[in-house]
């Protein structure tokens, strides 16, 4: 049994539709394990997006079992990063729509290029050209109602479903900088009145794939493969790195304070000190060591002569023998070598 497990996934599956995170739980009981399971939102744990987790977290019987991760930013904390901050802090270069390869920056390409909707004599282009900039986050549909679009672009929107022309509908609306991302999918979707809101605060475009690696922290030196669109997916099915991180640290905290009630006896080379959230709790869990590897035994032959066992100190050699034909004539074979099974090995005799 590993000694912690860690499972993650959508908020809901812990909903009163779905019964995927009671069963979960109900079968790490089963296996003996101590369980709890939390929903964590990465901004308030350094992230710069309001993507939400369930994180279920089993223990083995007697280890300490972590608690609620803490938050690190929001009320009274630190302030909560935003999508303005982590954009500016990266110093991106301005970005054209139609851009499709970067040479100095290759993740920095848009994930979505707006394109010509001949049949409806519409340029999506000049669509997003017209949404406003100011006040932040601005929609297609905030736009519409301020008649900013010509007579086949408000035809056009008009023939929009009805969730897409919702009063808060998130299709084709920009990133509001002042906020943390909003929940980005595995697949870019303008379209889409929950997960539209890709659009770049102030430039005409979607947000880049290296715009979507900030919204999710993941670092420069961390390599994803594939198409644009292949770790778009990628990242919307991740959890953001800093909760990720925290998830990990508090798992570890609990883990080198279990080794460490257990003693010198435990797992050599453990030296972390106790965390102080984890005082004062007691640990029974024998955890198994690892075997230490075994030595294989030396060869003992039997010397019929005198009836003693002599030690070989080296191994039989590994070359191939001529068989040796014993003299009939005088019952004496003249060899020295003997053989056990498919091994000639030299006699040794007792001095």
């Amino acid at each position: 049994m590993p000694a912690y497990v860690v499972i993650e996934n959508v908020p809901a599956m812990d909903s009163p539709q779905s019964a995927a995170c009671a069963l979960a739980k109900a079968h790490l009981v089963s296996l003996g394990y101590q369980v709890r399971h939390d929903v964590d939102k990465a901004s308030d744990r350094g992230s710069a997006t309001q993507r939400k987790r369930l994180i279920i977290v089993a223990a083995v019987p007697g280890a300490i079992l972590p608690d609620a991760i803490p938050g690190t930013h929001g009320k009274g904390l630190a302030e909560v990063r935003t999508a303005g901050d982590v954009m500016r802090l990266a110093n991106l270069p301005p970005l054209h729509n139609d851009e499709i390869l970067n040479i100095k920056m290759p993740n920095h390409v848009p994930t979505y290029r707006l394109p010509v909707n001949l049949d409806n004599e519409v340029s999506e282009l000049r669509i997003v050209q017209q949404i406003p900039t100011r006040p932040p986050g601005m929609s297609l549909m905030a736009a519409y109602n301020q008649g900013l679009f010509s007579r086949s672009e408000r035809r056009w929107i008009r023939s929009l479903n009805e969730p897409q022309q919702a009063k808060g509908s998130k299709s084709f609306k920009r990133i509001n900088p002042d906020q943390p991302f909003q929940t980005i999918t595995t697949k870019v979707n303008l379209y889409c009145c929950r997960g539209g809101q890709l659009l770049h605060p102030v430039e005409h475009r979607a947000l880049s794939l290296q715009e979507i690696r900030l919204a999710f922290d993941v670092p420069d030196s961390f390599i994803l493969v594939g198409k644009v669109a292949d770790q778009v997916k990628m990242l919307g099915n991740s959890v953001p790195w800093n909760l990720g991180a925290s998830i990990g640290r508090q798992v570890g905290r609990c883990w080198s304070a279990s080794l460490a009630k257990r003693g010198s006896a435990g797992t050599a080379g453990v030296g972390i000190e106790k965390e102080p959230d984890t005082a004062g709790q007691k640990i029974s869990v024998v955890i198994p060591r690892t075997a230490p590897q075994r030595r294989r035994a030396r060869p003992v032959v039997e010397d019929e002569s005198d009836g003693e066992s002599v030690v070989i100190l080296k191994p039989a050699p590994q070359r191939r023998v001529r068989p040796v034909v014993e003299d009939e004539s005088d019952g004496d074979s003249g060899s020295s070598i003997e053989y056990l099974g498919a091994r000639p090995v030299k006699k040794a005799r007792a001095e």
